[in-house]
């Protein structure tokens, strides 16, 4: 077994004189694994305890990982007063990442600590929880939110191992079903009696349980030990109320009314989060607040950093740039951003990332300089820091609704497509608030040219203006584009709004059966033109001093950063920007 604090991370001794918190020692214990995400997340949970611990603000911070840190990483923990150790997985022959957990009960030092909090990296500290650990005697838990895993299987695992099946009957907060003791691992408040006896009896279920086939493909094996751990030491279980491991991951419809007026102390936010270290917006009231307060502080943070988005360049640019344009201009866009790209992507992973939309942003802002830009999200997974940007309305669709090829193979049974919703939404708030303009720009289309309206629109008689038909352009799987009509950038005068709406509605087809660009083609007659390239075309002339650009491939995006004079790293990945806080 390999378990070493780091040596630049100085000794414990020191650590341990801000431990005292009142009358009471707690310590937190947190592992995480390889991969720059549980390191980001990891650093999240740390400055949520040093800014809203309260009374445990202080308290020492161990945070054990299987694999080396970076030196940026090291940096950051060192000066939030972390101890590092580096430690083995728990089993290296049957790798299970969430009983690598364990190690983080290993550490001799937490024995002097009257309770020690072990912690699930994707959480934040909202609030000081000194006094819910104070009245914890034996192990504080909270039940899982659902029954990942039923009692039936739970049952048939004690029998298995000759474990005595408990009596009790807890009801899950989030499903009607009872249990005899099903908990989520990721808080666990520990009182220094039963620590070492927890660690050793959970660390030998789980090694059996990792070998017996009958459960070592469970994702919760770890919590299923855990269950089995506390029936077979009678651990008195204090009972943790939702607020000390607030779930927000779930459908907004899944939480019952009361949990609206929780006001968290720990958030369990899972994978809500974005590449600079923000909380997505929440769907549960008062977490939203507590995350909202998160996020703001991490902002005013961030504010000191030279990467040149963040809300006081942004803001900074909005007075360089002067007052919105004159004739009045409301931009529509849609999103969609997940982890994995969809099945019709095309162009550079980058321009489908949260990191894409501030340089999205900074080239609408400059060259078209709206009085609004509205975003329609197709209730995506990751979205960027939206609250941060001036002039920015986002509106979330209750689901996502498809790409029109998603409609055509059958993946998604709808009439229009997430694009399609995009642009009626836009539309019609752009009609609603007396618009002189609405353009319309896909997330994934980059514009440039000062003048930029009037160069569009230069010579037009049209009160509609869509793309030229593609050109030379590269479509899925590097397969040549079709030569369709191109509608990544559309503008429409307001004395055609409300005929570019209704006809977007009276198309009796549907995305998948007859594609949003040729309907557009068919029943938008008559219209124009853009007087810009490209869109999707190809070749594109960088140099040229009006363009719209979409698909950019990662040279593409390198070659329009430089005509814009902007950093090589402007969009990339700034997920290492928390290491400066």
């Amino acid at each position: 077994m390999k378990l070493r604090i780091s040596a630049d991370m100085g000794t414990t001794a020191t650590r341990f004189k801000t431990a005292l918190t009142g009358r009471h020692k707690v310590a937190f214990s947190c592992v995480i694994d390889k991969g720059n995400r549980f390191i980001l997340q990891a650093a999240r949970l740390v400055l949520s305890l040093r800014w809203f611990g309260g009374r445990v603000s202080t308290a020492p911070f161990y945070l054990s990982t299987t694999s080396a840190l970076p030196p940026s990483a090291k940096r950051f923990f060192k000066r939030h007063d972390c101890i590092v150790i580096e430690c083995n997985p728990f089993d290296d022959s049957k790798p299970h990442i969430p009983s690598n957990k364990l190690r983080g009960l290993e550490i001799p030092e937490l024995t002097r600590f009257k309770h020690v909090i072990l912690i699930d990296c994707d959480t934040i500290i909202a609030q000081d929880i000194l006094e819910d650990c104070a009245s914890i005697e034996g192990i504080g838990l909270k039940l899982a939110d659902l029954p990942t895993v039923g009692d039936n299987q739970l049952l048939d695992l004690f029998k298995e191992l000759e474990v005595d099946i408990p009596q009790r009957q807890f009801r899950y907060d989030l499903s009607p079903e009872q249990t005899i003791g099903y908990f989520n691992s990721g808080v666990v408040i520990i009182s220094r009696t039963w620590l070492t006896r927890l660690h050793r009896t959970w660390a030998k279920y789980c090694s059996f349980l990792l070998t017996m086939e009958s459960s070592r493909e469970l994702y919760h094996l770890n919590q299923i030990g855990l269950a089995i751990t506390v029936a077979d030491l009678e651990i008195p279980v204090s009972l943790l109320p939702a607020a000390l491991n607030f779930p927000v991951h779930l459908p907004e419809s899944m939480y019952p009314p009361r949990y609206s007026e929780i006001d968290p102390k720990i958030i369990h936010y899972h994978w809500l989060s974005n590449e600079l270290g923000f909380i997505q917006p929440l769907n549960v009231s008062m977490a939203a607040r507590r995350s909202d307060i998160f996020n703001a502080t991490l902002r005013q943070r961030l504010e000191k950093s030279s990467i040149q988005f963040f809300p006081s360049a942004v803001k900074q640019m909005h007075e360089t740039n002067g007052p919105p344009q004159t004739p009045k201009i409301i931009v529509g866009s849609g999103w969609w951003c997940s982890k994995q790209p969809h099945d019709w992507t095309k162009g550079s992973l980058l321009a489908h990332q949260t990191a894409f939309f501030p340089l999205w942003y900074r080239q609408i802002s400059k060259y078209l300089r709206p009085s609004q830009i509205v975003i329609t999200d197709s209730h995506s997974p990751l979205k960027p820091d939206f609250r941060s940007y001036p002039c920015l309305t986002w509106i979330e669709l209750d689901k996502n609704y498809g790409h029109a090829n998603d409609i055509r193979v059958g993946k998604i049974k709808t009439h229009y497509s997430g694009f399609t919703r995009s642009v009626l939404s836009g539309a019609m708030y752009a009609l609603c608030c007396d618009a002189d303009y609405f353009v319309y720009v896909e997330q994934d289309c980059l514009i440039r040219g000062e003048n930029f309206l009037d160069e569009a629109t230069k010579g037009s008689t049209e009160s509609i203006l869509l793309g030229k038909h593609t050109e030379g352009g590269k479509g899925i799987g590097g397969k040549p584009a079709a030569k369709m009509l191109q509608q990544s950038l559309m503008i429409v005068h307001k004395s055609s709004l409300q005929r570019f709406i209704d006809k977007l509605l009276a198309s009796v087809e549907s995305d998948g059966e007859l594609s949003p660009e040729l309907k557009m083609e068919r029943d938008l007659q008559p219209f124009g033109y853009l007087n810009i390239p490209y869109g999707r075309s190809r070749p594109i002339n960088f140099s040229l001093s009006s363009f719209y650009a979409q698909h950019l491939d990662d040279e593409e995006i390198q070659n329009f950063l430089m005509a814009e004079g902007l950093p090589k790293n402007f969009i990339g990945s700034h997920e290492e920007a928390i290491f400066k806080v």
